[in-house]
């Protein structure tokens, strides 16, 4: 589907880049939760991604020669990229330091929570925080009381994304967990810009961002 958005779209700017992702990101959802229903399947799936594009400007030629990095994220997979400081990024014995590019769709996210449970969703902290359907669901021949997931934001979950089918009626239909993705941007430096990691919860949940990038 990226390929698909991006290719109709009128130009890679950075709001027609945007919109080609946020649009690929609901067309695999909508795929993905109609296969899920037909074969009876529980599985979700985060997403990270990271675009490197000329930044366009008819003002100026030496900003259209400039690179810029979106990065759209769906879950609590991170993008961290490593800049030199005090140096140049060729320089023997540069320090680097951590520069997020994405934020963490954790339910206890202040804003991710303030949603999930305006639409009757419930976060509670069980070894981890969770998003909760606030009462049992119904699904393949199977009764489920209390299903969760740890992240607010994810491709798939059926029973979290239209709970109100299985049996759940007291929750508002448009998902508790959703896959529309955030972005952040930002402008690379040659000089100064290393590399990109782009990993999922089994990194960060072990290492600080400072501890990537020096590894």
């Amino acid at each position: 589907h990226l390929q698909a958005c991006i290719s109709a779209m009128p130009s890679l700017t950075e709001a027609h880049l945007k919109q080609a992702v946020f649009d690929a990101c609901l067309k695999a959802d909508t795929e993905f939760l109609t296969r899920a229903r037909h074969l009876e399947l529980l599985d979700g799936s985060t997403m990270i991604l990271a675009f490197l594009f000329p930044e366009a400007s008819q003002r100026s030629p030496a900003a259209a020669s400039r690179m810029r990095l979106l990065v759209a994220n769906v879950g609590d997979s991170r993008a961290v990229l490593a800049r030199a400081v005090g140096g140049t990024a060729k320089a023997v014995g540069s320090q680097l330091t951590a520069l997020r590019l994405s934020d963490d769709h954790k339910p206890n996210r202040p804003d991710e929570q303030r949603r999930i449970q305006a639409r009757g969703g419930v976060v509670d902290h069980h070894g981890v925080w969770r998003v909760f359907v606030p009462s049992l669901v119904s699904f393949g021949g199977r009764a489920f009381p209390r299903w969760g997931l740890a992240v607010s934001r994810a491709f798939g979950d059926l029973l979290l994304k239209e709970p109100e089918r299985y049996g759940c009626s007291s929750v508002k239909p448009g998902g508790l967990v959703i896959a529309e993705p955030e972005f952040d941007s930002a402008e690379v430096d040659p000089d100064t810009d290393r590399f990109l990691i782009l990993a999922c919860d089994g990194i960060w949940d072990v290492l600080r961002d400072e501890d990537a990038v020096a590894v």
